[in-house]
This record gives C-alpha cells, structure tokens and sequence, in this order.
C-alpha cells in the first residue's frame, strides 16, 4: 500500500515538472490557437479591420502554424 501512494506522488511530481517546464510553450500554443479560432469564425472582425480576405486567410494560417511550432518544441 505504501509503495502505490509513493509511485502516485512520485507520478504526480513528474507531471507536475512537466507542466512547468514547458509552461510557455503551452501558453504560447493556447493562445495561438485562440487568435486562429477568433480568425476563423470571425470574432477577431469587431476588433482588426482587414482590408481583404487574404489577409484575414493570413492571419488564420500563420496563427495555426505558430501554436504547432509552438507545440512541437515540447520537452519530455
């Protein structure tokens, strides 16, 4: 029994480490992929005026291209 609730404290250290050492790369990809999401249904309009739809596609491609970069440079 006190072996399992070592490996669980132990599991939840390691994640816990996990979590924080890649923290800006999460937040980073997380807002990333909001300002994709506001681009693409169209929220982002009420607050940048695009002057043609190339560039609202722009915005939208390189904001889902930035929270993958972002993602891919995960630590284990």
């Amino acid at each position: 029994m006190e072996i399992d609730y070592i490996y669980y404290v132990n599991k939840q250290i390691n994640t816990m480490q996990y979590a924080l050492k890649n923290y800006l790369s999460l937040l980073i990809a997380a807002i990333s992929f909001y300002i994709a999401y506001l681009t693409g249904s169209g929220i982002i309009l009420d607050y940048v005026k695009f002057s043609d739809p190339l560039g609202e596609m722009a915005v939208f491609i390189l904001a889902t291209m930035m929270g993958a970069g972002a993602l891919l440079t995960l630590k284990k």
